[in-house]
């Protein structure tokens, strides 16, 4: 019974928003499950990353990264980790923003790659 009042609840607010608010509410979800789908794809690489860095998964694992750069970007700046000033950097240079990914490819395929010998420290 409390989850069907709940839905007749929600029912009887979506019947009273404007059709515009409604279909900007359907873009607004659509964009969020785009951003979250890269966000899933590309941790999914890393998941995936193993000690050998120079395959040829890695470079399609970062064509893919490229590919969706501009999502992610999005997506960075949505979560409100970034400066205002990296921000305006970033939107106006797109060759920053993929020295910057590259930088952060890097340094995520170095911790999650397992480590040879187990000392922790990526010694052999």
């Amino acid at each position: 019974p409390e989850a069907l009042k709940e839905i007749e609840e929600v029912m009887e607010e979506i019947s009273k928003l404007d059709p515009s608010e409604i279909e900007e509410s359907m873009k607004a979800l659509m964009e969020e499950e785009l951003i979250a789908s890269a966000m899933t794809d590309t941790l999914e690489m890393l998941a995936a990353a193993d000690a050998d860095a120079a395959t040829d998964t890695d470079e399609q694992d970062w064509d893919k990264i490229l590919e969706n750069k501009d999502v992610i970007l999005e997506a960075v700046i949505a979560s409100g980790s970034m400066s205002e000033e990296d921000i305006a950097l970033f939107l106006k240079d797109g060759d920053a923003w993929e020295e910057e990914l590259s930088g952060i490819w890097n340094e995520l395929k170095e911790v999650v790659q397992p480590d040879i010998a187990g000392h922790g420290h990526g010694e052999l």
